[in-house]
């Protein structure tokens, strides 16, 4: 395909398509008002600052023209089509209206700099694209540029997975050519992508995750924050919905706890309560952490209950760390009846005055923290979001594992003073490395005695990259003749990754100094064997192989992706790398391999480190101190118990 010449940005027109209005829609009248006058007029405005370029709106039916006709909409032609989706929609309005390139555009686009269009549809056409499409602003609010000719090709494809969307169809073709899936098919045009994050220099923690002007809550913050005379400029209508929307998430968990439960005689005698909540039957980085941390809570300072999906080493674990734990037959995550009664009567038989959530553990907890008028603090351990918005946006607290994932929690509605950071924690008398003895932990796993053994402690999932470190032993093992890789993760016969793992295992040229460890009765083994510990994840939240190889003394590779970077000083307590790059990964490796003096300083470094800043009393305290906070309780110093180590 190939763009023919002469089409300046002027002759691209903004197209909008208004969706099928919905019964429920209809029902309320107000929705109804504000789409077909006040805002469809507010978004015509904002789009003449763009140079003479006409616009589009694309309507279904005869009542909905009708509900445009009166309103003022200069240089805008109302089409009414039937309703086919969008790809079929705009290649009907582009042949009847002859139009070869154009700008699809949502009600949201006009709170961006509309005068920008032109030049980013300048660019677009520059570049003889077919499709152009922008990153990094909230869903419902970046436009994207179609030439005719795409819209024709996309309309003939016959695939079960067809979006509506033109843009969500492309890329989803796109992807599947890029991972072979499809090795060809009928579509192969340049693309452009515009990421309006970096343009505008703002964060996910400045905007709205997305704008969608069919809730009443979006309308009610549009009344707000659009004045028809002094509209925001640049971003700083994006900016005022995110403030609103945290204001009115705010008032609501505020709202909650203003008239507290009355407190029962045994309540006012004892110190408050703690509820921790953990539904997942797995024990993994994320219960460890939990149960290192109620082990150093301070008793008299808070009672400390628990409860847990299912009987369970999580269970005996958190018993073993002194708190009073209840299980339930099958878990209590999914949103039955039966596991909402379940959680009410829990709550009303502890009565807790904190509910602490390790992780997403599902609706019946959540209702039941806000039906009680409990304040909930919410843990957020890993990098997936997916599904957090909800808890996070209910909490009274969350605490993030770092910095990277308190900067994600922030895309979410809730006041930036609510998330703080406590880094993963380590019990510093268990993880200490002078418990063992190096040369028999070698000879009782396999390893000579010289051998430079790396390890890595992960579960095999995508974002783990073993496949960069197995890509960058290859390179390793020609600079380090001894380099052994040891590799502990949990063995997943379903997840197809784990076999391409041990697939590229087979053809690396160093097969035979690879092991992989299912399982250890004591992880402490795997650092004390080592020479170097490496974590080359993608997102990862903080690892926590990172923080106990620390506190064994063990330097550390890991990547600038994520948060572990975070928990390691560059050069003194081991290498930060970049993300996704197999030979930055390689030489830090060779380096902290071939520099005896400075892995014996790295070590001591570590250490020292761990012991600063991430004992799990250390955490304990800072736990208790947002406990504190969201209670409103002051304490004149620090427990004694909880900073012993």
């Amino acid at each position: 395909m190939h763009r023919p010449l002469g089409i300046s940005p002027s002759d691209v027109p903004s197209v909008l398509f208004l969706r099928p209005r919905s019964e429920s829609i209809d029902k309320q009248p107000h929705l109804t008002r504000l789409h077909s006058q006040t805002l469809i007029e507010w978004w015509r405005r904002r789009l003449e600052r763009r140079h003479d370029a006409g616009a589009y709106i694309i309507v279904h039916t005869g009542r909905e023209g009708q509900d445009l006709a009166s309103l003022s909409l200069p240089n805008t032609k109302v089409v009414q089509l039937p309703y086919s989706g969008q790809t079929h929609s705009l290649l009907a309005l582009a042949s009847l209206e002859k139009i070869e390139q154009l700008a699809l555009v949502t009600l949201g686009t006009a709170l961006l700099p509309t005068e920008d269009l032109d030049d980013l549809i300048a660019i677009h056409l520059a570049g003889r694209n077919e499709i152009s499409w922008c990153t990094g602003m909230p869903f419902g609010v970046s436009p994207c540029f179609l030439s005719c000719e795409l819209l024709q090709s996309l309309a003939k494809l016959k695939f079960s997975w067809v979006a509506s969307h033109p843009l969500l169809t492309y890329r989803r073709l796109h992807e599947f050519k890029a991972s072979g899936t499809m090795s060809d098919g009928p579509i192969s045009v340049k693309h452009h992508r515009f990421d309006l994050a970096a343009r505008y220099r703002v964060t996910p923690a400045e905007i709205p995750l997305q704008i969608s002007f069919e809730e009443q809550e979006a309308i009610e913050i549009a009344r707000q924050i659009l004045d028809p005379v002094d509209d925001p400029r640049g971003i700083d209508g994006l900016r005022s919905w995110k403030a609103a929307l945290i204001a009115r998430k705010d008032g609501l968990v505020v709202q909650r706890l203003i008239e507290p439960r009355a407190p029962s005689v045994a309540s006012v005698e004892r110190p408050p309560r703690v509820l921790y909540v953990s539904n997942a039957s797995a024990f993994s980085g994320a219960e460890e952490s939990l149960c290192q941390m109620v082990q150093k809570i301070d008793r008299a300072r808070y009672e400390v209950f628990a409860a847990v999906g299912l009987p369970s080493q999580l269970q005996r674990r958190l018993e073993k760390s002194g708190a009073v734990v209840t299980t339930f037959a099958d878990g209590f995550k999914e949103a039955t009846v039966r596991n909402f009664v379940q959680v009410r009567d829990l709550i009303s038989r502890l009565q807790p005055d904190i509910i602490h959530s390790n992780a997403l553990n599902g609706l019946p907890l959540l209702w039941g923290g806000i039906e009680g008028r409990i304040p909930i603090v919410q843990h957020v351990r890993n990098g997936n979001m997916s599904g957090y918005a909800e808890y996070v946006e209910s909490s009274s607290a969350v605490i993030a594992i770092s910095q990277y994932l308190r900067d994600r929690v922030l895309q979410f509605a809730i006041n930036p003073e609510r998330v703080h950071v406590v880094y993963n924690e380590v019990d510093l008398k268990h993880f200490n490395g002078v418990h063992f003895d190096r040369s028999a932990l070698r000879n009782r796993h396999g390893f000579p005695q010289d051998a430079k053994i790396i390890a890595m402690i992960a579960r095999f999932a995508r974002n783990k990259r073993h496949d960069l470190m197995l890509k960058a032993f290859e390179s390793i093992l020609h600079s380090v003749q001894s380099a052994h890789l040891l590799l502990k993760g949990e063995d997943y016969h379903d997840d197809p990754y784990y076999d391409t793992v041990l697939d590229l295992i087979q053809r690396c040229p160093g097969k035979e100094r690879i092991k992989h460890v299912k399982f250890v009765n004591d992880i402490r083994e795997i650092h004390a064997a080592a020479d170097v510990l490496v974590l080359c994840s993608d997102r990862e939240g903080l690892g926590r192989c990172v923080v106990e190889a620390m506190s064994m003394g063990l330097p550390v590779v890991v990547t600038d992706s994520g948060g572990s970077h975070e928990v390691v000083e560059d050069g003194v307590t081991g290498l930060v790398v970049p993300g996704g790059n197999s030979i930055a990964l390689a030489d830090a490796v060779i380096a902290i391999l071939k520099d005896d003096q400075f892995r014996r300083s790295a070590s001591l470094s570590a250490r020292r480190v761990a012991v600063n800043r991430l004992s799990s009393s250390a955490s304990a305290l800072a736990v208790m101190q947002i406990y504190d906070n969201v209670l409103g309780i002051r304490h004149s110093a620090p427990s004694t118990a909880t900073l012993a180590l």
